[in-house]
Order: structure tokens, then C-alpha cells, then sequence
């Protein structure tokens, strides 16, 4: 892809491709700087990015990411991944982040003409009569970047709240329904919870049709601490009836000082909704996380939720504290 017609007049600047692992240091940098000047609690470690380029199976990084240097010194980048969120329907996202002292002299609005760009040119290689959408999720606090995308004619599409509990030593005492109880996770066990899990979000907003290496992906990811799960079982039918699975960050608690669990990957079965399943894992979890010495519990939940989750969370104790947009613009691909 040619950018010199597109690239602003800065001297000393250039532009070139990702050219492997050498460049990750500097982009967690750039992306580092970015998070601290938005009051983000974000921090992203070199050492687990590289491991995330390198196992992509959504983007290429050669082709999907560009740099921005001056004189050498790289200022900011842009990446752009896409999915099938079903078979009518191929959404492109991006992320795009210029260090706050190179800011406001044209480069994010060049970088975001090449995400576009390029997704136009990645929608045009697509087989099939799908629709194509350019995608973008902000965090509440990205004020430049948010300025940038309605200025490019993004329109709001979801808003999906955070929440926090932030008194685990009070957590409720929700009961499970008779039916239902709670077992320890075993090895063979993962299958099923995931199947359950995947099937249970089938009727929800915005998820992502399920690709073979999703499952081993999910096993090596940190998210995945089986120790910490609530699972509830049906026992008539020995099938997975709801879960919770909870997590903790050791990285994000040393770096921001906090003792912050995650209770997320919330799911109810359909026949054993609306039945006090959710509440009762919601509570086991916070319960489990105060024991681990933790002092607080984050979730993130879709505030149009069908299910009525965010009252289900409220019942619980937490209470939101950021309300995040996703934000889409229709594409027409060329070629």
C-alpha cells in the first residue's frame, strides 16, 4: 500500500510495515503513553505482546499494522484485524494510538485514513455477499480519539458498562435453586463448560462465530484459572447449568497496586434462566475472591443486555464506574 500522498509534512517522518518482534518494545511504549495520558488503567507488557502478534490469527502484523517514525524514533502506529460475526455480516476493527507529544499535528487522521483504507482493500478480497463494517471500540476517557472517529463519521452502535464491587468482605449470600450444584473443575470438564458457555451466548448481541482454534486459545490464555471457577451443574441431567468464571490479573494488580478479581464469562442455560442462577455464582465468586485476598471485582456487561444482567450485577453490589461505546461505520469495499 502507497501512504506518501496521505502522510502529513513533518520532517524526519516516515512510515514502514511491522517487521517482527524488535518493534514490539517501542509500540508498547507508544500504546503505554498513550493509556496513561487518557487515565486508563491499562498497561500493555512487551514480553505478552509479542506473544500476542505472534499467534494472530485475525490479522497479519506485516500486512495489518503500520509505524510511524520520525527520525527514527517511532511516534505511533495503527493495526486493523476482521471477523464474521455470522455469514451476513464481516466486521473490520482497528486500533490506532499517536504519543501524546506528537498529538494533534495530523497523524492520527492519516493513520486513519490507512485503516481505512486498508479494510476496504481487505473487504475487497472477500468471497460471498456479506456486509462489511469499519468497527471501533473507545474507552470512556479516549477523548482525541473519540473526537477523531465523529469527525470520520463513526456512529455509536453499543455502549457496554464496567462495573465494580468494592466491598468483598460484604458480599451477598444468593442461593443456588435445588437442582443445581456446585462442583470442582476437572480437566475433563473444559470442554463441556466452554460448549456450554458458547451455547448459552448464542442468542446474545455481537458474538463472533466460533472458529476451530478458539478453544486451545482460550486454554493458554490467562483468563484461564479453572481453580477459580463457579460452576453450577444440573443434576438430573449432568450438564453444565451456569458458570462463572472467575480470574485474577497478578500483573495488573502489582502494576496499578490494587487486589482486583475479575467474576466474568457469565452464562445461564436457557432452561434455568430467570431462576436465581446468576445472582447465586455472582455472589460464590465474589465470595471466592474475598478468601483469595482480594478486596474488589470488576466485570464488564452490554448495558442493552436481553438478559437483564446489569440489574442481576446491581442486586449484587456492583455499580458502574465507565461506559464504554462501540462505535461502526458502513464500508463499501472497492475493487
Amino acid at each position: 500500500m502507497t501512504t506518501e500522498s496521505l502522510q502529513p509534512a513533518i520532517a524526519g517522518l516516515r512510515t514502514r510495515p511491522f517487521q517482527g518482534a524488535a518493534d514490539i518494545p517501542a509500540m508498547a511504549r507508544v500504546a503505554n503513553a498513550c493509556s496513561a495520558a487518557d487515565a486508563l488503567e491499562v498497561k500493555r507488557d512487551a514480553e505478552q505482546m509479542a506473544k500476542d502478534y505472534a499467534s494472530f490469527n485475525d490479522c497479519d502484523p506485516h500486512q495489518d499494522v503500520l509505524l510511524v517514525e520520525v527520525y527514527g524514533d517511532l511516534v505511533a502506529y495503527s493495526r486493523v484485524w476482521r471477523w464474521h460475526e455470522d455469514e451476513s455480516l464481516m466486521l473490520h476493527s482497528q486500533l490506532g494510538f499517536v504519543r501524546p507529544d506528537w498529538q494533534g499535528r495530523g497523524i492520527g487522521r492519516f493513520l486513519q485514513r490507512w485503516i481505512e483504507q486498508r479494510h476496504r482493500e481487505v473487504a475487497a478480497q472477500q468471497a460471498g455477499t456479506a456486509t462489511h463494517w469499519h468497527q471501533v471500540f473507545l474507552q470512556e476517557g479516549e477523548k482525541r480519539r473519540l473526537a477523531l472517529m465523529e469527525k470520520s463519521g463513526y456512529k455509536p452502535e453499543r455502549y457496554f458498562l464496567e462495573m465494580l464491587h468494592s466491598d468483598l468482605a460484604h458480599a451477598p449470600d444468593f442461593q443456588l435453586p435445588d437442582g443445581l450444584e456446585l462442583r470442582p473443575v476437572l480437566p475433563e470438564h473444559h470442554r463441556q463448560i466452554w460448549d456450554a458457555h458458547r451455547e448459552a451466548l448464542h442468542d446474545h448481541w455481537g458474538i463472533a462465530a466460533q472458529r476451530p482454534e478458539d478453544y486451545e486459545r482460550w486454554r493458554q490464555s490467562k483468563v484461564f484459572q479453572p481453580e477459580r471457577w463457579q460452576i453450577a451443574w444440573d443434576i438430573a441431567h449432568d450438564t453444565v447449568a451456569g458458570q462463572v468464571k472467575t480470574w485474577i490479573d497478578e500483573d495488573y494488580n502489582r502494576i496499578f497496586d490494587k487486589r482486583r478479581g475479575y467474576t466474568e464469562h457469565i452464562s445461564v442455560a436457557r432452561p434455568w434462566r430467570r431462576r436465581g442462577v446468576a445472582r447465586a455464582l455472582v455472589a460464590q465468586s465474589l465470595r471466592a475472591l474475598a478468601e483469595a485476598g482480594m478486596t474488589e471485582s470488576h466485570l464488564g456487561v452490554d448495558s442493552n443486555s436481553l438478559t437483564g444482567a446489569v440489574r442481576v450485577y446491581e442486586d449484587c453490589g456492583f455499580r458502574t464506574i465507565k461506559r464504554n461505546t462501540l462505535y461502526r461505520k458502513p464500508m463499501a469495499p472497492v475493487g
